[in-house]
């Protein structure tokens, strides 16, 4: 019969155990099927030839593709242009069109520019779309202690986060200059949801924690519109719910009738300075 021919074919030689399995798979597999098994089976039978000619390929793709980046005399960019902060920030949303204006902004030159260091706490798992509760708040205020504790040395001569953080205009100032003690030392400048709870000054110089809470409600007295971190409510004695309302808060009167966007949010060291 055929089949006992065609098993007879097989066992005689290699040849025709390709050309029989090929027409096998064409009818009981698909065309599809039996083209890659036809291809794997060349493969394997010239590896060396295909390896040269798969190497070859892919210098060709690598450098027809190096040749158009600007390293290369290329007019376009090895990288993305969009920086880390927006490929992570939702289309066309707040947060997308907040980094525009702020990178719009870092474009041009001034005097009073400052560089901003972003980090973004997502949670590991896409079902989870509260952020705002304790639990998170407890990591977000680990990774805050940790951003506080940071050193590094330079030519012998260690460097704390106070020293490279940006503190405001003015340098610290010295006892007996316009205070017995000098000034404290500032606090950096921090934007978080931290910060509209007494967490949000963990991080701060010993010297104005101290201060803090010594002085609390007076603490304006000292320095001037300083709201202090002490007496603020903590988060870990709230449940979720006041969480969210102490975040959307209003802070400025004047500023009722805008949108909760501009008007609602956490206080800075100062009543002066409103992070929304």
């Amino acid at each position: 019969s055929s089949l006992r021919q065609r098993r007879a074919l097989v066992a005689l030689s290699p040849r025709f155990m390709t050309a029989t399995m090929g027409d096998k798979l064409a009818v009981g597999d698909g065309r599809i099927s039996a083209a890659m098994r036809a291809v794997g089976v060349l493969i394997g039978r010239y590896p060396l030839r295909w390896s040269a000619i798969s190497t070859i390929v892919a210098l060709i793709l690598l450098i027809s593709g190096l040749t158009t980046r600007q390293q290369f005399g290329g007019s376009k960019p090895m990288t993305t242009p969009d920086s880390f902060e927006s490929q992570w920030g939702v289309s066309g949303g707040k947060t997308e069109e907040t980094i525009r204006f702020m990178t719009e902004q870092k474009e041009k030159e001034a005097p009073w520019r400052k560089t901003a260091s972003i980090t973004m706490f997502v949670p590991k798992d896409e079902s989870v779309t509260d952020l705002a509760t304790k639990e998170v708040f407890e990591e977000l205020h680990a990774l805050f202690i940790k951003f506080g504790q940071m050193e590094v040395e330079v030519n012998g001569k260690t460097y704390t986060v106070y020293d490279v953080c940006d503190r405001g205009i003015l340098p610290d100032l010295p006892p007996e200059v316009l205070a017995p003690y000098g000034s404290p030392v500032m606090p950096c400048t921090v934007i978080s949801p931290l910060m509209c709870f007494r967490e949000g000054g963990d991080i701060n110089h010993p010297s104005y924690q101290a201060l803090d809470n010594m002085t609390r409600e007076n603490l304006s007295a000292t320095i001037a519109n300083a709201v202090a971190y002490s007496t603020r409510p903590s988060f870990r004695d709230l449940t979720d719910e006041q969480i969210k309302a102490e975040l959307s808060t209003l802070r400025q009167e004047s500023r009722a009738d805008l949108p909760p966007g501009l008007a609602r949010g956490c206080l800075g060291w100062s009543n002066a300075v409103t992070y929304f």
